[in-house]
């Protein structure tokens, strides 16, 4: 079989597949965005605190919210791509199945992005005060 006629066949079988499921990638979506995007946000911006308590809150409330909402919505189009029935209750159950284990990853993301960051600031500093070897090093 030719690559371009499997490759038409699976998008096909894709398109419909999603299409069958609509209403539930419809809703699942709209789940997910209640429960990550929008409680960081609010956080954020309605939470009298400093600038620099109103951040640290919301990345832990953001990596907390993350990770559920993350674990629900890939274990409900995993069940979609996969041709098995799914339904809202699919997306709670894998929300608190694999919350740990997303949470974990979300972490070390969190931990890799603050070093990158850490790195970043010290280069850039040494650009003000090394002349052209701070410039060298801060890329």
């Amino acid at each position: 079989m030719r690559t371009g006629a499997l490759l038409s066949q699976v998008y096909k079988k894709t398109f419909w597949n999603t299409y069958d499921h609509i209403g539930t990638v419809i809703l699942t979506n709209l789940i997910w965005f209640a429960i990550f995007p929008l409680p960081t946000f609010l956080c954020f911006r309605y939470v009298p605190l400093s600038i620099a308590h109103r951040v640290v809150l919301t990345i832990v409330v953001g990596l907390m919210t993350n990770a559920f909402a993350m674990s629900g919505l890939f274990g409900i189009t995993s069940r979609i791509a996969n041709y098995e029935e799914s339904s809202i209750r699919h997306f709670l159950a894998h929300g608190q199945r694999f919350y740990w284990r997303i949470f974990a990853l979300s972490l070390i993301y969190a931990t890799a992005v603050a070093i990158l960051v850490v790195g970043v600031r010290f280069y850039l500093g040494w650009k003000a005060l090394g002349g052209v070897p701070g410039f060298a090093l801060a890329g």
